[in-house]
């Protein structure tokens, strides 16, 4: 049985809270940079003004256990007369989104022909809304419904923000990729202190305390590495940095904005996918929030598992290198991948 479109009533608001909840949950994968992960949540007094408002309707889908699975928030503008503009009335859809577990059910596509009709009930021109280029999968649903791109918002990140990660946060299912803080110390040398983890980066694991808390405090200055937080346990299990590129002082790539990934992670960790979840995390990072033009990587030759984890991520081989492991005191083979912006 198909879900039920109604106007949304006074005591849907808990429902329609979880529903923000989880927009804000996929808007944070897109552009971390704007979007908290944890938004503070619609107040009872702003979601009642929302239904009182005569300019403004709400919908929501309900399935056969009466749930609130789905929500639209819709409202009228008005283009009035004037040198440059005709009078005319406007649909606008603020939110659209469907319960996670509810989603491919038609219930989208329901709740936007809701909107659909009263906008026609109204006499509007037009029913408009606005998507984030990254948003892959609203673009193509909008899209199935007859909606086509009329207007493109132009944005330019100034300098001196195009890396920092000190105000990030990108969630994953399993994941916190977060800026460092100084309570990380222990976990960080709990982890990096075990043979074989930095090595498999190109530098010694840790074998003391202030080993760790240097390179924390460079981490924490730098900017441009993130804490990877195992959301189950709350404990710091890894690193992700954003680093300068090979690729930059390559002819081909002149002019292009590129960085380097590169990641850590505890040895007790290895072989559960949590590398490519948090790859695939920094990716729209990447090129949405940071507006990249390319994403590198490199792997040694012999480390099979970062190969894996960087195929699977979609990066493609550009070339053998040498990596001057220095801290090692060893020169080893490297292989090296990329990724364009026009592949993402």
């Amino acid at each position: 049985m198909p879900a039920l479109i109604r106007s949304a009533l006074p005591g849907d608001i808990e429902s329609i809270r979880q529903l923000e909840t989880e927009i804000a949950l996929h808007h944070n994968t897109i552009r971390p940079d704007m979007y908290r992960s944890h938004p503070g949540l619609m107040t009872e007094e702003y979601y009642l003004n929302i239904l009182n408002d005569p300019d403004r309707f709400s919908f929501v889908a309900v399935n056969e256990a009466g749930e609130v699975v789905g929500v639209a928030l819709c409202g009228l503008k008005r283009s009035d007369n004037s040198y440059s503009y005709r009078s005319f009335l406007r649909m606008y859809t603020n939110l659209l989104c469907v319960r996670k577990d509810c989603q491919r059910q038609g219930i989208g596509s329901l709740l936007m022909e809701a909107v659909r009709r009263k906008a026609v009930e109204l006499g509007c021109y037009s029913m408009e809304l606005a998507v984030w280029n990254g948003n892959k999968k609203a673009l193509s649903f909008y899209r199935s419904i007859g909606y086509e791109p009329q207007v493109s918002r132009l944005e330019m990140l100034l300098p001196g923000k195009t890396v920092d990660i000190s105000n990030t946060w990108i969630h994953t299912p399993r994941l916190i990729l977060r800026p460092w803080t100084e309570d990380d110390l222990e976990d960080f040398f709990a982890y990096a202190s075990v043979p074989g983890v930095g090595e498999m980066a190109g530098w010694p694991h840790h074998e003391t305390l202030e080993t760790s808390r240097m390179i924390l405090r460079s981490f924490i200055e730098e900017k441009n590495v993130f804490a990877i937080q195992h959301m189950e346990t709350g404990k710091v299990i890894g690193s992700f940095g954003l680093h300068s590129s090979w690729a930059s002082a390559l002819p081909e790539y002149a002019g292009k904005k590129i960085r380097e990934i590169g990641y850590v992670l505890a040895k007790e960790y290895w072989g559960q996918g949590l590398m490519p979840e948090a790859v695939r995390a920094i990716i729209p990072y990447c090129f949405n929030a940071l507006r990249l033009d390319a994403i590198t990587v490199a792997h040694f030759a012999d480390n099979h598992q970062s190969r894996r984890v960087i195929e699977k991520s979609g990066f493609t081989f550009h070339s053998d290198g040498i990596f001057d492991a220095g801290q090692l005191g060893k020169q080893l083979p490297e292989k090296k991948y990329i990724l364009l912006r026009e592949n993402y």
